[in-house]
């Protein structure tokens, strides 16, 4: 005997969110993108913090530190309908506001009351003076920075992470996504648990942090005229270099080593890849 189901509505609905994409048990009907420019002035400018819940941030560092701060700001709203997608993308504000002195918090926010069906996305393509401090943040969206003389911080949970900076400090971490980064300070600390580790440091004399993949492998170019402890170990992966330095500790996966005088200490860590030190200079 065969026993029959019915179908009602809800599990239709169901059906289709699951092969779909919803938002509370409703298909989700996004906008198309529309751009805001925003500018602001930088001159007193020392540190920008970045926040976009979901979306990429991208800022380039430019020569010129007077004037002109530019933002382009990319918005997508989604909702139940089309109506209601559009209402949304009208109520999504963007922002830039002062925190402390010389510091600006650039975001979005409703202007309005959130609907419950609401859904925004923007991301932010930002143009400043290299001389600040950045510390940028997405939960879904990847991140890119370039030119930048200052420290900068750069965390997202889905997305891919490209730094290139001069300041002291460096960090970088990720869940689900691949970290590239060109460093000149004393101070790395690079994380992802899904994604590969490439990390040029060949412009750091003394480095200290931590490299940390689970599921990766790691990349590092060091000065040969370097000041640096290395601890490297791998539990599924092979570790190679060139680098000059004085060997404590070598084996398959585990590498304890001394490049000049030693003065950072550095440590390298993958689970699941192979970890290379490379010499800048051949």
């Amino acid at each position: 005997m065969t026993t029959m189901r019915t179908l009602g509505l809800s599990g239709v609905g169901l059906v289709l969110c699951l092969t779909s994409g919803c938002v509370g048990g409703w298909h989700t009907v996004w906008t198309q993108k529309e751009d805001q420019t925003v500018t602001f002035d930088q001159t007193a400018l020392s540190s920008l913090d970045v926040v976009t819940h979901n979306g990429r941030i991208q800022i380039e560092g430019q020569p010129d530190d007077t004037g002109q701060a530019v933002v382009v700001a990319t918005k997508k709203a989604g909702a139940m309908t089309l109506g209601s997608a559009r209402e949304a993308l009208e109520a999504i504000e963007i922002f830039v506001e002062p925190r402390g002195e010389g510091e600006q918090v650039l975001g979005w926010r409703w202007r309005e009351r959130k609907h419950w069906d609401w859904r925004g996305r923007v991301d932010f393509d930002v143009q400043l003076k290299s001389n600040v401090d950045l510390d940028i943040e997405s939960h879904n969206g990847r991140l890119h920075v370039a030119n930048i003389a200052g420290d900068v911080r750069a965390v997202t949970h889905n997305g891919s992470i490209n730094v290139s900076a001069e300041g002291d400090t460096v960090f970088a971490k990720t869940h689900n996504g691949e970290i590239q980064v060109e460093a000149g300070g004393a101070q790395v600390t690079l994380r992802t648990h899904n994604g590969r580790i490439t990390a040029d440091l060949s412009r750091c004399k003394s480095v200290t942090g931590s490299v940390v993949s689970h599921n990766g492998r790691i990349k590092l170019t060091l000065d040969p005229e370097a000041s640096v402890r290395l601890r490297c170990r791998t539990h599924n992966g092979r570790i190679r270099s060139n680098l000059p330095m004085t060997t404590t500790e070598i084996g398959r996966r585990s590498l304890d080593g001394t490049v000049g005088a030693g003065e950072g200490k550095l440590a390298v860590t993958t689970h699941n890849g192979g970890i290379a030190l490379e010499n800048s200079k051949g």
